[in-house]
């Protein structure tokens, strides 16, 4: 089984063969307090080029406009979104759907981390062979006490770890498969244990650029521990 929306993913990419076209963007900003805001953008420019080809080529063919596969991530999503705004803590829950270049943006507000990972958990959710959905066990993704910020795991979107760091041909697809994740603070960052990341100017932000084939050869990991001023 795969989480819902990256089997999502994965269809509308191996229909046109080009998985490693995905951009995912993810950005966590933290107040003093615990609270902030969380955002996911995921790009896929090259499967517009590919949308407009397979169109050409029907209408060549005197046959009906293609379909764009969107559409059944958005219905995803706004099943998705139904389940987010009942979760304590979470608020201002959006998603966009610019079906026109292929970039899907979420967004939402967060009270406190604990409410963070309940809603990036809520992604969580998997599709079992019968097209049932079946829930995943829920993962701390990341905590914060005492002005210290803990990356523990990947989040959902950029979630790896149903890929076998031998799978070849997965790999292969993903090489080029692009993740980026930015975290900005209130506070200056003090220190942090994770060189992979990039502390900004301002010593308030750090930010992690990787293929997901080297997240899953654990060439580039995710985790760090971050402390505040």
């Amino acid at each position: 089984m795969k989480p819902i929306y990256l089997k999502l993913i994965a269809v509308l990419c191996s229909v046109f063969l080009v998985l490693g076209c995905i951009e995912i963007e993810e950005q966590v900003s933290i107040k003093n307090n615990g609270s902030g805001k969380y955002s996911a953008v995921i790009k896929m420019p090259q499967m517009k080029q590919m949308m407009e080809l397979a169109r050409s080529m029907e209408e060549e063919k005197g046959g009906s406009s293609t379909e764009n596969p969107m559409g059944e991530m958005q219905t995803k999503f706004d099943e998705q979104k139904q389940k987010m705004e009942k979760i304590p803590g979470i608020t201002n829950f959006s998603t966009v759907f610019d079906t026109a270049n292929f970039v899907i943006t979420v967004k939402f507000d967060f009270a406190n981390v604990a409410a963070l990972n309940k809603c990036l958990n809520a992604f969580k959710t998997e599709e079992s062979e019968e097209g049932e959905e079946v829930k995943k066990e829920d993962k701390v993704i990341y905590t914060y006490a005492n002005k210290v910020f803990n990356i523990k795991a990947s989040s959902s979107f950029a979630d790896y770890d149903s890929i076998a760091a031998d799978d070849t041909m997965a790999l292969e697809m993903m090489k080029d498969m692009k993740y980026t994740g930015s975290y900005k603070f209130e506070s200056q960052i003090k220190s942090h244990t994770n060189k992979s990341y990039v502390l900004g100017k301002d010593k308030k932000s750090l930010t992690v650029s990787a293929t997901v084939a080297d997240l899953v050869r654990k060439k580039i990991k995710l985790e760090d521990k971050i402390t505040l001023q």
